[in-house]
């Protein structure tokens, strides 16, 4: 119903806050393990998994959340599809591909060495994530 729908609503206040702490996490974590050329193992390597599955997840909830226009409350499902589609979803893909890739490389070449051109890439997409805060 409309109370899945309002940007207001209780559930999506709940996801902006988490949202707001898993980029937190990103923009801490994410710098330190590059610093140090940490090994995408254990704690980094869950918690990446988990912040990439919630942003791509949020894309999904992006299709269902309205949107105030002119002080009236747009909860039609193609009007918000559409306006998603005009303003953030060609940077939400390319930063959860950002963020995916970069996986995808640790996983397969960063295994044996120090390689941290996967986690170079979380970096950038974690950065770009501050634009869609502002």
């Amino acid at each position: 119903g409309s109370l899945l729908r309002d940007p207001g609503s209780n559930p999506h206040v709940v996801l902006a806050v988490v949202g707001l702490l898993v980029l937190l996490h990103d923009l801490t974590v994410i710098p330190f393990a590059l610093a140090w050329q940490l090994a995408f193992v254990g704690y980094l390597q869950v918690s990446t998994m988990i912040s990439v599955s919630f942003w791509t997840c949020d894309i999904g909830v992006n299709f269902l959340k309205g949107y105030y226009n002119g002080g009236d409350l747009v909860t039609n499902p193609k009007l918000i599809a559409k306006r998603y589609a005009r303003t953030w979803l060609i940077p939400d893909v390319m930063m959860v591909s950002c963020d995916w890739t970069g996986i995808l490389m640790e996983i397969a070449w960063g295994q044996g060495g120090n390689s941290a051109t996967g986690l170079k890439m979380l970096r950038f997409a974690r950065m770009g994530r501050l634009l869609r805060i502002a």
